[in-house]
């Protein structure tokens, strides 16, 4: 995996700085701005840091570039896999209608499925519950139901 560069420091030490002088110079060299992919934690960042880049283009003149800056894979963790869950959804047979998932629907969708998954195990697991004394029918470990 070459030309790839990690950059992991603190709260203002010059993350977006360093950043974004190494993708103007990979911008210099020839690299095409959708051919960039740059990882933030928050949209704030990620608004600013294209942003800078955008300015430091327009600034060494480099007008197409700066146009198509948006063009390139620049944002959260969340979003880039997002995009590229929708541009490559149907060759990971998705739907490309995707969304994220609200935060707080996580637990409920989560419940959801593993009742789904328990209930079609059920029928056959009623057995071995039985014999194990887990079934919570009539013995003296009725609040032992498995289920």
């Amino acid at each position: 995996m070459k030309n790839i560069e990690l950059i992991n420091a603190s709260a203002g030490s010059g993350k977006t700085f360093n950043l974004t002088r190494i993708i103007v110079e990979a911008l210099k060299s020839g690299i095409k701005p959708e051919e960039l992919m740059a990882t933030t934690f928050t949209n704030k960042a990620a608004d600013e840091l294209r942003e800078r880049i955008r300015v430091e283009l327009l600034k060494n003149k480099q007008v197409e570039e700066a146009g198509h800056i948006y063009d390139g894979f620049i944002g959260t963790v969340n979003s880039i896999c997002a995009r590229l869950l929708r541009e490559y959804a149907l060759d990971a047979g998705l739907s490309p209608a995707i969304d994220v998932m609200p935060e707080n629907d996580g637990d409920r969708i989560f419940n959801i499925a593993i009742d789904s998954a328990i209930v079609g195990y059920a029928r056959s697991m009623e057995a071995s519950a039985r014999r194990l004394a887990l079934d919570g029918r009539g013995t003296r470990f009725s609040k032992n139901d498995w289920r």
